[in-house]
């Protein structure tokens, strides 16, 4: 399977197409301008709704790169994570990526920057205090499985650790997508290897980004570096959950 997250050529009277598993972008350049539009597979929409950039050339070079956004991501899991006090449970979240596309200049031009699935948002925290997060599901599988076919999704290894006294259930997990690097290898996209150390209710989470590709694919290449630098001995609020005093008296029935 090709790469799809590389530099691609257009020349002067021609069009192109670009798609992911979730989503299309298309391309027509005439030698003075620049046509683009975006859209998702599952809108049928008539016609391209198209933005026009004066740009002159026989060709161009554009650069399509995944990138993550500055917001944090609200993880509900498919199924509830069940933790003992003092133990360690490690899942792979798939988080969905942020398309952005550049002409490729002496002084480069964005042309889009799009997330590659429909999102919405929601509030972690209380009434007084908190953030907006974009609002997802997600499998939380305990093994490594890559999904080349879903390549607007990035794997990302997440260890979680139950450093309070008390038994937990992991409603949601907050990731902070904004330390993370991405990663490419047989068409799959990774994240770093990230550990969440749940401490109480009462305290922030201890967060850490390992800061190289995951162990899983330790030779994959670096296509993106975070948004923010820092993802090291973080302290911040990670989960939603609830207090159980053993694992075999919990109810899952909602």
């Amino acid at each position: 399977m090709n790469n799809i997250w590389d530099t691609f050529e257009i020349k002067s009277g021609s069009t192109f197409t670009w798609e992911c598993s979730s989503s299309i972008l298309d391309f027509d350049f005439d030698g003075m301008e620049l046509k683009a539009a975006y859209r998702f597979k599952q809108e049928k929409l008539p016609d391209p709704v198209w933005t026009r950039y004066p740009v002159q050339g026989d060709n161009l070079k554009i650069r399509i790169n995944p990138f993550f956004p500055s917001e944090p991501f609200l993880v509900k899991p498919d199924n509830l994570i069940i933790m003992q006090a003092g133990s360690v449970s490690k899942v792979y979240v798939r988080l969905p990526v942020w398309i952005y596309v550049e002409i490729l200049s002496e002084k480069p031009i964005e042309i889009t920057s799009e997330p590659s699935v429909k999102l919405s948002k929601t509030w972690l925290g209380s009434f007084t205090e908190g953030e907006l997060c974009f609002s997802i599901g997600s499998s939380t599988k305990n093994i490594h499985l890559p999904d080349p076919e879903r390549n607007n999704m990035a794997l990302c290894p997440v260890n979680i650790i139950n450093a309070s006294n008390t038994d937990r259930i992991i409603k949601k997990i907050c990731l902070r997508s904004k330390y993370l690097s991405l990663y490419y290898k047989d068409s799959q996209l990774y994240t770093d290897r990230m550990e969440i150390k749940f401490r109480s209710a009462e305290q922030e989470s201890l967060v850490d980004v390992e800061g190289k590709a995951p162990e899983e694919a330790a030779d994959a290449t670096l296509i993106e570096t975070p948004a923010e630098g820092g993802g090291k001995n973080l302290i911040s609020k990670s989960f939603h959950t609830l207090v159980t005093w053993t694992a075999s008296s919990i109810s899952l029935r909602k």
